[in-house]
């Protein structure tokens, strides 16, 4: 890929995240995402790049981006805010929702990597009412920088938008976190959805219907950072079937749980601990007796309301 302004490039789509574009872009001219950071570091004048380097966060890039296709500011994808709380740190942005795929091929374009997918709050999709499925974090040896093309070219209908041959031997990077690992009735959607968009709108700090916001944050920050990785295990040897149990609970490591399982265990207990606040009924029972019961998370909420 020549560092000379591109003739012509995918157009970028709406909420696409900055490493998707530039991925989609490689693939375009028969690279990859690597050998697309390798022109955009030519041009930035950068020899290499460091193992946890973010590219979605990195300002100067998505400048370099510009200036290389020549697109408009306002349509290039935005960077991530990396010192908001509810930014997944690099290696664990492994969410994604097949169904979108599915439907962004059937809309006339090739599949791509939403912004709204790295945020640690978001874990599932309101629109098909699902969690979001979660590709397996790199293996030692693997390139960092592999992106989302290994995934792409697992399905037919996802390769044929990029001109790539299927190929299964690359579907093993898919088998991350499965959403039917978690058993949840599946009546229980409508108002599960519900509760999860209001934290979500909370954790970007907007404002919600009826003036909330303060305790969805406070409760977030709790189960985010708080002493209550029992209450996690337990809750996910509840709702995880058998073996999927350790998945649920320890994919990832990291000070803050990233990994999905985790995350949908922990928004899980949110949601009960508000539903518990605001007097309503649980939306499961089982869970929200161990929420009741859990000290360490009362004291850990009660704690960043004040900090709040």
């Amino acid at each position: 890929m020549s560092a000379e302004v591109l003739p012509i490039v995918p157009q970028p789509q709406r909420d696409e995240s900055l490493s998707s574009w530039i991925e989609r872009i490689a693939i375009f001219y028969g690279g990859s995402l690597e050998t697309g950071l390798a022109g955009l570091y030519v041009r930035a004048g950068r020899a290499s790049w460091q193992r946890e380097y973010d590219l979605d966060t990195d300002t100067q890039l998505r400048d370099c981006l510009i200036g290389w296709t020549g697109a408009q500011d306002e349509s290039v994808p935005a960077i991530l805010d990396a010192t908001c709380d509810d930014t997944l740190p690099r290696h664990a942005r492994l969410t994604y929702c097949p169904e979108c795929w599915d439907e962004d091929v059937k809309a006339g374009w090739a599949p791509y990597g939403r912004r709204l997918w790295m945020q640690w709050s978001v874990v599932h999709c309101k629109r098909h009412q699902c969690w979001l499925t979660a590709r397996r974090p790199p293996r030692l040896k693997e390139s960092e920088f592999a992106g989302w093309a290994p995934l792409w070219n697992s399905r037919a209908q996802w390769a044929r938008c990029f001109d790539r041959p299927l190929s299964q031997s690359e579907a093993t990077i898919a088998r991350g976190f499965e959403p039917a690992s978690i058993k949840m009735p599946r009546d229980a959607w409508p108002s599960l959805s519900a509760d999860l968009a209001d934290f979500e709108c909370a954790a970007r700090g907007h404002r919600l219907e009826g003036g909330g916001g303060a305790i969805h944050r406070a409760i977030l920050d709790a189960v985010r950072s708080g002493p209550v990785e029992a209450l996690r295990y337990g809750v996910g040897r509840l709702i995880a079937r058998g073996s999927r149990c350790t998945d649920a609970v320890d994919q990832l490591r990291s000070a803050v749980p990233v990994w999905q399982a985790t995350r949908v265990v922990s928004m899980l207990i949110a949601l009960e601990y508000l539903r518990i606040t605001e007097k309503r009924p649980p939306r499961h029972a089982r869970i929200s007796a161990m929420v009741r019961a859990c000290d360490q998370l009362r004291e850990a909420v009660q704690a960043a309301t004040k900090a709040n």
